[in-house]
């Protein structure tokens, strides 16, 4: 039915009481009731219905668009990585070619590095700890700044003596591709030199907290082409058979020999 021939229009619409009283629909209903030809939508025939756009009962029609980045899959993409410097630096140049809408290369500064850190940071830290809260961080009582990345707590807030970075170091998942790189990048800022020497780089550091990084040191060491070279054990040289004398048993003084040429030559 029509809005306009609908009685109940009448009092859904605020319509005033001496409004009702003088319209006959409210009393007698829509006019096409008392004819004799009732109209083709009311005995079911199918007609084409009109929709006034200007009606208010007509909902508008509102089209949203959403745009998702799945944390996952940009993780993927920083495995194709194997140096901690490659990766920033790549992602920087990514991020700061789509803000100018045009392929253009330009130098990077040094706050552009940094917040390409923490995006990259912040990314893996979503995939692996999607809670923000996990039941394995609770022993470091972990904190979130202001860029919404995860990091250690502590009772060392009120100091002075350390900077910000080494009192609430960045928590780094275990068993992930960005502790490997982070590991390797300190590893081979101190050229080498073994995993005592890497563990005091990476906390004297103060940039990140490895879970489990002991760990994560040791096995890259095994992994380590150069290492595995120029700390290789000398070889040795392998002994030959014995001969069969030497392996029969025999009683004592059976096969002897003297040695004469001392005496000859006193």
């Amino acid at each position: 039915m029509f809005p306009h021939k609908n009685p109940a229009n009448l009092a859904s619409r605020g319509t005033s009481a001496k409004e009702i009283m003088d319209d006959e629909r409210w009393f007698k209903g829509p006019h096409f009731l008392s004819k004799s030809n009732i109209p083709d939508f009311i005995q079911g025939n199918q007609v084409e219905k009109v929709i006034d756009e200007m009606d208010p009962e007509v909902r508008a029609k509102v089209l949203a668009t959403m745009a998702t980045t799945n944390s996952s899959s940009v993780v993927e993409i920083f495995k194709r990585y194997s140096s901690w410097e490659k990766l920033v630096s790549s992602i920087a140049i990514l991020k700061s070619c789509g803000k100018q809408k045009k392929l253009k290369l330009k130098e990077l500064s040094i706050s552009d590095l940094e917040k390409t850190e923490e995006f990259i940071i912040a990314a893996v830290q979503t995939v692996h700890y999607p809670l923000k809260e996990e039941a394995s961080l609770r022993k470091l009582n972990p904190k979130i700044d202001n860029t919404g990345i995860v990091r250690v707590g502590g009772r060392a807030s009120a100091s002075t003596a350390f900077t910000y970075q080494q009192k609430h170091s960045i928590i780094i998942p275990k068993r992930s591709h960005l502790a490997y790189m982070l590991t390797k990048h300190c590893y081979e800022q101190i050229s080498h030199l073994g995993r005592r020497s890497t563990l005091a780089a990476i906390r004297d550091a103060g940039i990140c907290w490895i879970v489990n990084e002991p760990r994560q040191v040791k096995s890259l060491l095994a992994s380590c082409v150069s290492c595995a070279r120029l700390r290789k054990q000398p070889e040795t040289q392998h002994m030959g058979e014995l001969s069969k004398e030497r392996l029969e048993p025999t009683p004592p003084f059976t096969k002897h020999s003297n040695g004469c040429l001392r005496t000859l030559l006193c």
